[in-house]
């Protein structure tokens, strides 16, 4: 049976992976946890997608089934570790009565951990091990070297959007998985608008370069589903990639697929 994790789980495994204290200034600790330089792009990047997960959380917070008082401390607690990825914090020395472990505490951690059985029952995805992780880079790899070497007349805009899709989605699958696997799904739905662009265009305007595309893309979606077995029994490969986008809009709580297709 595959495990599954969920964003508060994952986010308290950053936060216990990030706490221990040290000598240095904020920005050169985190930078050789996610051995990057400081201040670098990727830097950058990986800071904002953590603050960016801590909102997240919060917003799943927002709509748990709970007392209101009981939300009100799990949102101060998350507020607190996301302090430690303010300016003070990255700026100081990174240590208990200055940098991110004063925010960072156990105190804060185990109550987002105390979150996840509630959280789990919004959001939930399965945690794919080491093997897994390693399957679906290589399935990323093979796909961006085919998407480069393969140009779509007229409608070529569409395939450097899955191809940026695809570089973000690997880019957080490599850099970020303690960030949160679901984060780095959640870059998938770049692919799949495109993809149903690409398709919604092809069908009134035949063009074999634009039908390889979407056929690549197509195998590629089928085998990251068989890989991670987000969602088991689907046939059709109209059923997978609106299944998977299903899988995507609940993590992120969209509306449904509507809102990737184009208009007019």
């Amino acid at each position: 049976m595959t495990e599954l994790t969920d964003p508060a789980k994952e986010y308290a495994a950053l936060c216990e992976l990030i706490a221990s204290p040290g000598k240095s200034a904020g920005d050169e600790h985190l930078a050789k946890i996610f051995n990057v330089k400081p201040w670098s792009s990727d830097f950058y990047r990986i800071v904002f997608c953590i603050v960016q997960r801590a909102d997240f959380l919060v917003e799943i917070v927002d709509i748990l089934d709970a007392d209101e008082d009981i939300l009100s401390q799990a949102r101060t607690h998350v507020q607190r570790t996301k302090n430690a990825f303010n300016k003070a914090s990255l700026s100081n020395a990174w240590q208990p009565n200055g940098g991110g472990p004063a925010h960072l505490t156990g105190e804060n951690i185990q109550a987002i951990k105390m979150l996840s059985p509630l959280v789990r029952q919004k959001v939930s995805h399965p945690k794919l091990d080491e093997t897994e992780l390693a399957d679906v880079l290589a399935l990323v790899d093979e796909l961006k070297s085919w998407l480069r070497d393969h140009q779509i007349k007229d409608h070529d805009f569409i395939r450097q959007a899955i191809l940026d899709g695809v570089e973000e989605f690997r880019f957080r699958v490599e850099r970020l998985r303690w960030v949160g696997w679901g984060y780095a799904l959640e870059s998938l739905k770049e692919v799949i608008g495109a993809y149903l662009a690409l398709e919604r265009t092809i069908v009134a305007n035949k063009n074999p370069d634009a039908e390889a595309v979407l056929k690549k893309v197509c195998s590629f979606i089928e085998k990251f589903y068989a890989r991670t077995q987000i969602v088991k029994g689907v046939v059709e490969t109209g059923d997978i990639i609106l299944r998977l986008y299903g899988a995507l809009a609940a993590i992120r709580h969209v509306g449904g697929i509507s809102g990737l297709l184009p208009t007019g």
